[in-house]
């Protein structure tokens, strides 16, 4: 599978199974209610079950483009927004672009520290 392809792909892999994980927890006010939601293996790879980190942080961590950070979920307010197409790797470089500009250009992502 060429390298773009890869990348779409694993993308959207997060994607749907992080929303995949609230849903199947429903209700609940925040993923970080389930305990280590983030470390679950649930996610069906090559006969094994991995989790959400395991794709971040061993699949998309290592293309080295940091801009998947842009366009990955993970189903919290402070996260970018989830693009309402899937990624495609024929377009993923401008898809990867248009995330990032959207999440650095969204005032509701910004968070200040007041000091005390």
């Amino acid at each position: 599978m060429e390298q773009n392809q890869k990348l779409s792909h694993w993308i959207n892999v997060y994607n749907v199974y992080s929303i995949k994980l609230i849903v199947d927890n429903y209700p609940i006010n925040s993923i970080q209610d389930i305990h280590q939601s983030f470390e679950l293996r649930f996610i069906p790879v090559d006969k094994q079950l991995v989790s959400l980190n395991y794709i971040e942080k061993e699949i998309l961590s290592k293309t080295l483009d940091e801009r998947i950070h842009f366009a990955i979920n993970c189903a919290s307010i402070s996260c970018p927004n989830i693009n309402r197409q899937a990624f495609y790797g024929d377009i993923i470089d401008s898809q990867l672009e248009a995330a990032a500009h959207a999440f650095i250009n969204d005032v509701s992502k910004m968070t200040f520290l007041k000091e005390k």
